[in-house]
């Protein structure tokens, strides 16, 4: 089990690759940047964890997306 405390504002690229015995995270609200495989290997992560990651690692992309197109403009 991983808490991140709050103040921690992002999760870098293979930050935690092929932490096996890694089965719960705990993620604050002040995390802005979850990189897209930060948990990359953690094959044992609960999966309401793992959804949990990974609904907010899209909504951070798909944040991202959004602001470049209108940088673009």
């Amino acid at each position: 089990s991983l808490t991140i405390p709050e103040g921690v504002t992002k999760i870098s690229y293979s930050a935690f690759n092929g932490c096996e015995a890694l089965t719960n995270v705990s993620l604050p609200d002040s995390i802005n940047y979850i990189a897209y495989d930060a948990f990359n290997g953690c094959v044992n992560l609960r999966e309401d964890v793992a959804s949990h990651i990974n609904k907010k690692t899209k909504s951070f992309i798909h944040e991202l997306l959004k602001k470049n197109a209108q940088d673009i403009k």
